[in-house]
């Protein structure tokens, strides 16, 4: 494995069935953080979450961004995320996003969504790699995704982690009927599968060929049950552009009925 940091997209799924003991998305990730440590341990995160998007591109410059409760889950409303942010780290990513035409924004108001921590907390359970959140483009347009994705590949040679928390399938009115009809979570319905399946087929190819199928997403007949608003499949986006020649390889997959938390890293843990 080369010294450049890996890109990583993780499907986060629902924060009560992702954060709960038996769930085998948090213990893959557990155990991931531990190979991070061990291994590859970045030197700053820059987090993207399908939970924010604006038009311009805003990042946190806050020195201890707050912890953001945007979910009904009482029980998790005391969770602090602490990991420090780092001022000047999002005015770089911000120019290097303006240098390529987007607009953008700096904010001090804004801190970690829990689409970004429900993924870092169980990597970086210390709380001690400096982070940054960047948001989506408000316009959902996924080319521009891949582009905001190959404008920031160069920070992986100086060993920032580009993590992106998302979900390759996330239909939440259909998320919420199956709990209503106590269905089982373990059981995604086939066009959920279909759905994962392609996608998991489009990122195993390399530069070009990848970003364009991927930007066509839309196109795929069941797409518009798979990410009805799309904004979950934006991070994949990013991280397909960032990774350039670098393969997608699927290190977890699991489901919480049609959410996949199928995990991919870019660059192969495996060798």
């Amino acid at each position: 494995m080369s010294l450049r940091q890996m890109v990583l997209f993780v499907g986060h799924g629902e924060l009560k069935y992702t954060f709960s003991k038996d769930s085998s998305t948090f213990r893959f990730l557990f155990g991931m953080g531990r190979f991070f440590e061990h291994n590859l341990k970045p030197k700053k995160i820059l987090v993207i979450s399908a939970h924010a998007g604006s038009d311009p591109i805003r990042a946190t410059t806050a020195a201890h961004p707050q912890t953001i409760h945007d979910h009904p889950y009482s029980d998790f409303y005391g969770l602090r995320y602490a990991s420090p942010g780092d001022p000047q780290f999002a005015e770089r990513v911000l120019r290097m996003l303006s240098d390529k035409g987007f607009a953008t924004q700096g904010d001090p108001d804004i801190g970690y969504d829990s689409g970004a921590w429900v993924a870092a907390l169980p990597l970086f359970p210390k709380m001690d790699v400096p982070m940054v959140q960047l948001s989506l483009h408000g316009s959902k347009d996924p080319q521009k995704h891949v582009e905001i994705g190959q404008a920031l590949a160069p920070l992986r040679d100086e060993q920032v982690l580009i993590l992106c928390s998302g979900g390759c399938v996330s239909n939440p009115v259909e998320f919420e009927n199956a709990e209503r009809a106590h269905q089982s979570l373990d059981a995604p319905p086939p066009w959920s599968r279909e759905f994962f399946q392609w996608t998991s087929q489009q990122l195993s190819l390399v530069g070009d060929e990848r970003t364009r199928a991927l930007a066509a997403y839309r196109m795929h007949p069941v797409a518009h049950r798979a990410q009805p608003t799309g904004e979950h499949f934006l991070p994949l986006l990013v991280a397909a552009g960032a990774a350039g020649p670098d393969r997608g390889v699927l290190i977890h997959s699991a489901y919480q009925h049609n959410y996949s938390t199928g995990t991919w890293s870019f660059e192969d843990i495996r060798k």
